[in-house]
């Protein structure tokens, strides 16, 4: 299989960081063509104009209400959303993800191989999918990601958080951490795709 290019963006996505990673990719391309902003400072992601092309972006302005929403929060939320679970799906059914735990299967770790040679400095949503926060081009954006990443791990490491089904509270709020720390790939940790992969 040629990785490269049999998977869409959202699976390279999904296969590459989990499920955080695919809303890290949505909410970036809503940023990038000006639908959406992330405020600096506050790291709240602000609609501009609520029009989705696909159903992650779709996920991204169903849970992003007219005062805006933290960016941890709209990403937890949109990680565990029934369009990226379809991701995942798509993923277990050609087998590239293992079905309990939503991990790169033996096959899916070949395909991440072949998408080593994609990796670039930064600037496309390409890379945001293979590479994660790192992969951000605009700085401002970058920044906002990777503090969102540092207060989830920080909640990851106190285990005080909750499922995003659950009550909202401070631990939810500053993003939940199910996967893996710094740019944002597995590390076998907690749980399947529908809650994790992805630190940013």
């Amino acid at each position: 299989m040629d990785a490269r290019g049999d998977l869409d963006l959202y699976e390279t996505a999904y296969l590459c960081g989990g499920a955080r990673r695919v809303a890290m990719v949505a909410l970036v391309g809503l940023c990038e063509d000006g639908r959406a902003e992330v405020q600096p400072g506050m790291h709240r992601v602000m609609i501009l104009r609520p029009e989705s092309r696909d159903a992650v972006e779709a996920a991204v302005l169903s849970c992003v209400p007219e005062g805006g929403r933290h960016l941890g929060y709209a990403v937890a939320t949109v990680a565990s959303s029934l369009a990226v679970d379809a991701v995942g799906d798509a993923l277990r059914e050609r087998g590239l993800v293992t079905r309990r735990k939503g991990t790169p299967s033996l096959r899916g770790r070949k395909a991440l191989r072949a998408l080593d040679g994609e990796i670039r400095d930064g600037g496309s949503l390409r890379n945001v999918a293979v590479v994660g926060m790192t992969g951000i081009g605009d700085v401002r954006l970058r920044n906002s990601f990777a503090i969102q990443e540092r207060a989830d791990t920080g909640t990851r490491r106190s285990r005080r958080w909750r499922s995003p089904s659950g009550p909202l509270d401070h631990s939810i709020d500053s993003g939940i951490g199910y996967g893996a720390a710094s740019a944002g790939g597995w590390d076998g940790g907690s749980g399947d795709g529908g809650g994790g992969g992805d630190g940013g």
